[in-house]
Order: structure tokens, then C-alpha cells, then sequence
């Protein structure tokens, strides 16, 4: 039964993906076409137009040396034909401004015919989802376009799944973290979504699923500060400004400093002044009142007792390979612990 619903799920989407605006849609021609560049115009909605972005940066240095190798941009840009011989680029932002920067009169581009705002968007998501991580904050300022365009509220759930329906499938499986975003601030996704390690790898959608545990305890266990703190939306703003920061990771990882505050907003009373004072000072999560769990205490005590009491009347000669290898486990996370309470 489950895999035939399963099944009947998946016909359900590609029968929809076949209403799709850029369903069978395809280039005015199969050979890309060398066009001048100052006819090319920027789609104001595109997120890629943000030159200095971080993922303008992780892009440039490659398209950089792909030029200084090759002595032109080899790869096409993808852009859809506009009235007035003019044209709208759709995607390839990073080899446009390196072709344009270095002097380049003409660019070769793969031309669609002319497009509604609705056909550039499906289609730039389609492309993007081919050759990009998972980007939050592109996708969620694309449905916000989509969604104006149709005049539905991204805010709704049912409204996000209609608008999903044309995204690609690596989009849409990222359903359950995109209905979370859509109710974030889009500045605050910005921030979150455009935040990329050292190996160019996204940092990943945990750090927004576990700041949304902080806010969504924080409305229901604290309205009124989060009233008081400029509602739900300001409230995730804060949130992301906090991360960057780094005021859930003074000595920690992240996630752990944001369990810590979760936990802390759940033992302290409704709206009480010490939350008040966390969020309107963007305080770090150490500065918090910390929470003493005496059952827990004990039994740490408890079993650190009875640990060396074990350990005191064993011989190394004696611990197998296994006890040996599980003894040094426990250390390392001792180890871990005591250095991280000096």
C-alpha cells in the first residue's frame, strides 16, 4: 500500500509539473547565438543579480580562471528574448559580469523566446537546482515573486505547496524547511541562507531549524516579548543577526548553544524579564542563568564514583582489545567536558 501511494504521489507531481509555465518551452534555436552585451538586461527579480553576494564569491575565482585559461567564456549564458531587439538574462550572472568586466563585446547565449515573470523563475529555479547547493535564500525570494505574481500568501502552508508544484524536485523536497522560512523574515534568511564554510560547502538548514525551535518556543511560551520585540518576523531577524554574531557558540557549537536557550526559555516563567533582556541586548547565550538538572548532577557524581572504583582494581595488562578501545572513548569525552567547564 505504501509504495503505491508512493507511486500515485509521484504521478500526481509530474502530471502537475506538466502545467508547468515552462512545460516543453525551448530555445528559439539549438546553436547558441553571439549577441551583443549592452543588449542584455538584468531581471530585477533575479537573486542572482546581487554581485557581491557569497555565492558571487564561491563562483567568481572559477569563472576568473576559466577565462584567464581559456581566453573566453565557454559555457553559455541562458537568457529570453524582450521587445526592442533587447534581452533578459535569466542564468549565468557570474559569466556575464566577467565577459562584461573584461572588455567583452559579445557573449554567446542560449536565447528563449520571450517569458512571463512566472516562465523565469520555474526556469532559473530548474536550472539552478541542477548546478546548485541547496539556496535558501534564492528559493525563498523566488517564491515570494511567484507568489506575488499569483496573488498567493507565502505565508500560507497550502499556498507554499501550490507554488511548489512547479519547482524541481530537489527544491520540493526541501518542503517541510521552506514552510518554516516562509514565515522568517526575508532579510533574516538572507543573512542565514547566504552563509557558506571555508570549503565552500552550506553551512545546511540545521542552523534554521534549530533557531526555529528558539522562536517557536518563544511564541508559545513567551508572546508577549515576542510582541514586545516587534512580532514573530523581527523576532527571527534578531535571531539571525544573534547567529552571526556568533552569540549561540562562545565556546560550543551552535547547535549546542541553542539548545541551551531553548531549554532555559522552557524552565523560566511566561515573558520573564531575563528573556526580555536576552533578545532586546542580542545577549550571548552564556550570559543566560544557567540550569541546574539535580537528578543529573547526582547522577554524574553517582556513576563517577563507581567508575573509578571499577577502574581502581583493574590491570592494563588485563583490559581486552575492545576495553581498551572503549576505555579510550570515555576519556576523549571526558576530556572533551573537562576542557570545555576550565
Amino acid at each position: 500500500m505504501k509504495n503505491i501511494t508512493s507511486r500515485n504521489t509521484k504521478i500526481d507531481f509530474v502530471a502537475a509539473l506538466r502545467l508547468s509555465p515552462i512545460h516543453n518551452i525551448s530555445p528559439i534555436s539549438e546553436n547558441p547565438k553571439l549577441i551583443e552585451i549592452e543588449k542584455i538586461e538584468i531581471d530585477p527579480t533575479n537573486p542572482g543579480r546581487v554581485i557581491m553576494s557569497k555565492r558571487d564569491e564561491r563562483r567568481r575565482p572559477s569563472v576568473r580562471d576559466s577565462y584567464d585559461i581559456l581566453g573566453r567564456i565557454i559555457y553559455p549564458i541562458i537568457v529570453s528574448k524582450k521587445n526592442d531587439d533587447k534581452y533578459e538574462l535569466i542564468d549565468g550572472h557570474a559569466r556575464f559580469n566577467e565577459a562584461r568586466g573584461r572588455g567583452q563585446e559579445k557573449i554567446h547565449a542560449i536565447v528563449f523566446p520571450e517569458m512571463t515573470l512566472e516562465q523565469r523563475i520555474c526556469l532559473r529555479e530548474t536550472l539552478n537546482a541542477a548546478q546548485e547547493p541547496f539556496d535558501a535564500a534564492s528559493i525563498i525570494a523566488d517564491l515570494s515573486f511567484l507568489a506575488k505574481e499569483r496573488r498567493l500568501d507565502i505565508s500560507n502552508p497550502e499556498d507554499i505547496k501550490t507554488l511548489l508544484r512547479d519547482f524541481p524536485e530537489r527544491v520540493r523536497n526541501h518542503e517541510k524547511d521552506l514552510l518554516i522560512l516562509s514565515r522568517w523574515h526575508p532579510e533574516a534568511v538572507k543573512l542565514l541562507g547566504e552563509s557558506y564554510t571555508d570549503d565552500e560547502n552550506t553551512i545546511g538548514l540545521d542552523k534554521f531549524r534549530g533557531l526555529n525551535s528558539i522562536l517557536a518556543t518563544m511564541e508559545k511560551l513567551h508572546p508577549q516579548t515576542v510582541e514586545m520585540l516587534g512580532g514573530a518576523k523581527e523576532l527571527s531577524l534578531k535571531l539571525a543577526s544573534m547567529y552571526n554574531k556568533r552569540k549561540f557558540s562562545d565556546g560550543v557549537r551552535s547547535q549546542e548553544g541553542i539548545r541551551r536557550v531553548v531549554k532555559l526559555l522552557k524552565s523560566v516563567d511566561s515573558d520573564d524579564r531575563v528573556v526580555r533582556e536576552f533578545f532586546r541586548k542580542e545577549k550571548g547565550y552564556s550570559e543566560l542563568p544557567q540550569i541546574v538538572d539535580e537528578k543529573a548532577k547526582e547522577n554524574v557524581i553517582d556513576l563517577s564514583k563507581r567508575l573509578r572504583k571499577l577502574l581502581s582494581n583493574i590491570e592494563a595488562e588485563e583490559l581486552t582489545s575492545d576495553e581498551y578501545q572503549e576505555l579510550r572513548r570515555t576519556w576523549k569525552v571526558l576530556d572533551q567536558v573537562l576542557y570545555s567547564a576550565s
